[in-house]
């Protein structure tokens, strides 16, 4: 056994790869089947029983048959000159290698001409089943790597080679044929041409090449503009490169790919786009993770390219391929955001090690040019990308159509990004991915809720329930760990788990996001509304919009609509939800540089449903407590007489004080010292005094809006409230508490 090694096969041009994955193939099929081929770094190392395959090919190799019939230019038209005499020739060798060759274009020939007589209209459908049905295998690989015949009849072209074998003007298969016919041949000038380059494709040597055109396979060597100092330079291509690249290409051609043709129309009128794509491991173009390009540049299609590590024979790697494993969230990928999750979720075929990315796009005047955009390495599991499948759907179907409004396409656009982070960042980058990617699907929802005609084609969303984070955040402990040490965490999180009680018209209560989106329950189902009962999301600031809600929840409640709050004076603030730390929102009242990280975080949570859960922050109570907001908070959840009471002004046993719409209203027109008498005076009702105004401070009126967004969620106090609410106990005149 022998190893050849095809250099810089990997990790570069297109071109390179189908060759050396083609001389692979070539090998194992005409001369050594046990052969097996690896990669190493860049390099394709063939073992096989083959000692010199610079002399194999120049004197073994068969070329495939391969022709287009169904293309101008490809020998097979009146005004196909040139094409026509490199057929002739080949015919005119005599070679055996040829055989095939002329065999399969003789069974060509009348079905090409049948279909020229067609005239203008003619139909290629037909042409290719035909081809399909009498050519050998050999040429039937290369049809179904070219042209896919649809089950509704239409064709798709997969991007590999261009639309149906050709770029442009530059047809493939004509440039297949005049390649052989100069490589095999049998004078002596032309053999040993044929011998160096054979052996300038294997060490990957790209000096002393012919002028001519690589096509779409190489860019930096199609002689385009700007090439070279003096403007442009002429193309080069090494014959045997082309020839084989040809042959790998055929790899690609799989029975799977032509099964999901058959869904392939309905797939393409969802993604609203042309039948381009039907082939293993390829995919609509995307400008998603290009270091180039626009989201306006034309593009027809990806190619991603599979590399392996491990020795394998062509009979296995032909099933890799033909099995086109590529799932994701339950379907076969064909977007190109898409292979990413999947190759970073365990949705691909466990015998790849890697993944080049190859995007066929327009640059150069009318060619197409395959970029490599990028290399992904799989990974058996990303338990983030778990949020990214339970909310896809949605962002994807409002995105669709051509009179989205601008906003929402930049949100579900925004959504888009930061799900392709996801699957490709790691670490904290990861993290922020998340949380873009969920705060992204809150605002496009508030931009949908706002737009008439978007609204009425589109029900709200329907949100996974939260427990996939914190499953996620359960089994990942440093992951978990992170955002639980995130105070903005915390904060949106206790933000975004706060519910209302329940009443005889909403009987799961309201959540944030029904409090400040479009959105209402009806029978257990989301509707929109005409507007959110606290507008502004997406213009006012956090706190303005959590000061209107608790303003909102504290008048609703003073009008009775919750029949156990009628023992109290005022409204305790809702119960359910994750509990937070008052010294956390202490110090969000302080800082207002956690302003913009605590309302990304919000957004982001509020993209699950937190209804039912129950989740315990294990966070610290140490720390500052603000002296205001401490006689706030203890009014917040409830104050009961105490035992030793001055006097029960309330005249009942069970009653107690909480906020009042005087107090949030207050607060609400940045005057939190009058917040703050009235909060005493209630306190004192019911036997509970306060310190004093020297000891609780000065509070500026800039932070009313902020001691009662504070206020909205859950929170706790510790025994720290001893330091700023006591007793009132029948007291001497001198007690110096008192006020």
């Amino acid at each position: 056994m022998t190893v050849t090694t095809i250099r810089g096969a990997a990790g570069g041009n297109l071109l390179r790869y189908l060759a050396a994955t083609g001389v692979f193939k070539a090998v194992s099929r005409q001369a050594d089947s046990r052969a097996t081929a690896r990669f190493v770094g860049t390099d394709l190392e063939i073992d096989s029983t083959v000692d010199d395959l610079t002399h194999w090919l120049t004197s073994d190799y068969t070329p495939m048959p391969l022709f287009s019939p169904w293309n101008e230019g490809s020998g097979f038209g009146a005004k196909d000159k040139a094409p026509k005499e490199h057929i002739a020739r080949i015919i005119a060798a005599g070679d055996r290698r040829f055989d095939e060759f002329v065999a399969t274009f003789r069974i060509c020939e009348p079905f090409a001409a049948d279909f020229r007589a067609e005239g203008p209209s003619k139909d290629k459908a037909p042409l290719v089943l035909r081809l399909r049905n009498n050519c050998p295998p050999r040429m039937v690989e290369w049809i179904d790597t070219a042209v896919v015949v649809l089950g509704d009849g239409e064709l798709a072209f997969p991007p590999i080679v261009g639309t149906g074998g050709n770029d442009g003007r530059l047809d493939f298969s004509t440039k297949y044929h005049e390649a052989i016919s100069k490589l095999i041949t049998t004078t002596p000038k032309e053999l040993r041409r044929s011998e160096i380059l054979a052996q300038k494709f294997v060490v990957d040597d790209r000096t002393g090449l012919s002028k001519g055109a690589p096509g779409q396979f190489d860019p930096g060597a199609a002689g385009t503009p700007n090439t070279s100092p003096f403007g442009s330079s002429d193309g080069i291509v090494n014959e045997w490169e082309y020839v084989l690249m040809m042959e790998g290409a055929t790899m690609f051609a799989s029975s799977p790919a032509r099964r999901f043709s058959m869904d392939a129309p309905q797939a393409v009128k969802a993604l609203n786009s042309s039948a381009r794509v039907a082939m293993t491991f390829s995919t609509f173009g995307s400008d998603l993770g290009m270091a180039a390009g626009s989201p306006s540049e034309e593009n027809r299609g990806e190619l991603w390219t599979p590399l392996w590590e491990d020795p394998v024979r062509l009979r296995v790697l032909q099933e890799l391929f033909r099995e086109g494993r590529a799932v994701w969230n339950g379907r076969t990928v064909v977007q190109s955001p898409d292979m990413y999750c999947a190759i970073r979720s365990g949705g691909t075929s466990d015998g790849f090690s890697s993944f080049d990315r190859f995007t066929f796009s327009r640059r150069n005047g009318l060619a197409f040019s395959a970029i490599r955009a990028d290399s992904v390495r799989p990974r058996k599991s990303n338990p983030l990308l778990r949020l990214a499948a339970a909310t896809e759907d949605w962002p994807r179907r409002v995105a669709r159509g051509s009179e989205v409004p601008a906003t929402i396409t930049r949100h579900t656009r925004a959504y888009e990004n930061a799900r392709f982070r996801l699957a490709t960042d790691s670490g904290t980058s990861q993290i922020r991915a998340m949380r873009t990617m969920l705060a992204s699907l809150t605002l496009a929802e508030s931009a949908v809720g706002r737009s008439t005609t978007t609204r009425d084609n589109h029900s709200p969303r329907r949100c996974p329930g939260a427990g996939v984070l914190l499953d996620i955040m359960r089994s990942e402990d440093a992951f978990g760990d992170t955002l639980t040490s995130d105070i903005a965490f915390r904060l949106g999180l206790g933000l975004a788990s706060v519910r209302t009680p329940r009443d005889s018209s909403v009987p799961r209560g309201r959540g944030l996001r029904e409090l400040l989106l479009p959105i209402s329950s009806s029978a257990g189902v989301q509707v929109w509304t005409d507007s959110a009962i606290i507008p502004g999301l997406g213009i006012k600031p956090l706190e303005s919009l959590l000061t209107e809600a608790l303003r909102w929840y504290t008048q609703f409640r003073e009008s009775g609509f919750d029949a156990t709050t009628l023992s109290w004076i005022g409204s305790t603030g809702p119960r359910t939800g994750v509990r937070v730390s008052c010294h956390d929102l202490s110090r969000w009242i302080a800082d207002r540089r956690l302003d913009d990280e605590v309302l990304q975080w919000t957004l982001a949570l509020m993209a699950l449903d937190w209804t039912g859960i129950d989740y315990r922050l294990n966070t610290s109570t140490n720390g500052p407590l603000d002296p205001a907001f401490a006689v706030f908070a203890y009014l917040r959840n409830g104050v009961r007489p105490p035992i030793h009471a001055v006097s029960d002004s309330l005249n009942d046993k069970r009653g107690g004080v909480a906020l009042t719409p005087e107090i949030v209203s207050a607060l609400a027109a940045h005057h939190p010292s009058t917040a703050l008498d009235h909060a005493r005076r209630r306190l004192r009702q019911v036997g509970w005094g306060t310190a004093d105004s020297a000891f609780i401070g000065h509070t500026d009126s800039s932070g009313g809006h902020r001691i009662a967004a504070a206020l909205f969620p859950n929170s706790f106090l510790g025994s720290e409230h001893e330091h700023f609410v006591y007793q009132l106990r029948p007291a001497p005149s001198d007690n110096t508490h008192d006020e």
